[in-house]
């Protein structure tokens, strides 16, 4: 028994990334690394309590997944090289021009270090309604980043969110944007 939530694609390796948990019963983390006709190469286990829903790789082939409770820094060979326990999101991303790892959460976007994945910035949506990340990609354009939220007025009352957030030499400058 297990699902997924995430993939990305390792130019580098020419390879695929899946994101996702495996024991329903009692989750935890599972990273599968599969050829580009779907070809399981590996099988990933770090051993945390949850499910990735969100992945990013840097160029040299560290593996970035979070789960909403913590952010981990792993080997292609499944080696837990960091780990953040207090940062949480559902969506990530690494932006090569700024070296950051960039993450996504409800209270708003992280950008951390790649080593030690230290928090090096952190910026709250604009509004004051709740907003909820769910998994899922983040669009990027340069500099410029957008997430999809959803933002909950009430149990029935649902509406889409997209949110701009531009980077500027490894920070966040501003949000740009919020329809």
């Amino acid at each position: 028994e297990s699902g997924l939530y995430s993939v990305i694609y390792d130019e580098k390796n020419n390879q695929l990334i899946l994101g996702g948990f495996t024991l329903v019963e009692d989750p935890e983390w599972l990273i599968l690394v599969a050829s580009r006709d779907l070809g399981l190469i590996k099988v990933i286990k770090p051993g945390f309590k949850g499910a990735v829903t969100g992945l990013a790789i840097d160029g040299n082939g560290f593996i970035y997944a979070t789960d909403g409770s913590r952010v981990a820094k792993l080997s292609m060979e499944g080696e837990v090289l960091a780990v953040n326990n207090e940062v949480g999101g559902v969506k990530a991303h690494y932006s090569p021009l700024d070296q950051r790892v960039i993450i996504a959460s409800s209270n708003g976007v992280y950008l951390m270090s790649r080593d030690k994945l230290e928090v090096k910035d952190f910026i709250k949506y604009p509004g004051g309604k709740p907003l909820v990340v769910n998994p899922g990609c983040i669009g990027v354009y340069g500099r410029q980043l957008y997430i999809p939220l959803t933002q909950v007025d009430s149990r029935n009352k649902w509406n889409w969110v997209i949110t701009a957030v531009k980077l500027r030499k490894g920070f966040i400058d501003k949000i740009i944007g919020r329809n």
